[in-house]
């Protein structure tokens, strides 16, 4: 059976910043934790439903880069 895995970004404020609320559209860079977040969460979703038949992501570079 197919099956639909949604992920969200990684972190896109340094720890101890203060985050502040921006629109959706605000394209917004990934920090060095987020992009660590990223690649955690790719070796658990290819752990657990490999092989992919697609990744799907936003246009933003935040989503890009964490796909």
């Amino acid at each position: 059976m197919p099956q639909l895995v949604f992920i969200r970004h990684g972190n896109t404020f340094e720890a101890g910043e203060t985050p502040r609320m921006v629109g959706g559209m605000t394209d917004m860079k990934l920090t060095a934790a987020g992009e660590q977040q990223g690649h955690r969460a790719a070796e658990m979703v290819v752990a657990r439903f490999a092989p992919l038949s697609a990744i799907i992501t936003g246009p933003l570079q935040r989503t890009k880069r964490f796909a």
